[in-house]
């Protein structure tokens, strides 16, 4: 299906216009990087850059996809979490978004 100026949610256009100026903008995908790191923001899973199609693959999500690119707005996801949030807001998928430079406690400090 091609895109069109109003697809299903009315956005479709503005969408790929949106993906298109945030892959133009290396700064700010640079930003992002430096911040989250290569960890996904909702799973805390490492990502990886050079298998983007697997579900570790990385991304770049927008946390509200109803607004536009900023740093606020934009996070690395894994491919599964994006898939799993879809169009929506963390809230609205049952997801939290963790704070940059979280990590998960590795099990086996738990027993020092």
């Amino acid at each position: 299906m091609k895109p069109t100026k109003t697809g299903a949610n009315g956005d479709c256009f503005w969408k790929v216009i949106r993906h298109s100026e945030m892959y133009a903008d290396k700064a700010l995908m640079a930003e992002v990087r430096d911040r989250d790191g290569d960890t996904c923001r909702y799973c805390t899973r490492p990502v990886s850059w050079r298998h983007r199609l697997a579900t570790i693959g990385a991304t770049y999500d927008h946390v509200d996809p109803n607004q536009g690119n900023s740093l606020e707005n934009l996070v690395i996801a894994c491919k599964s979490c994006n898939s799993r949030k879809g169009q929506r807001t963390p809230e609205q998928a049952g997801m939290v978004l963790v704070p940059p430079g979280f990590t998960v406690p590795d099990e086996s400090d738990e027993d020092e």
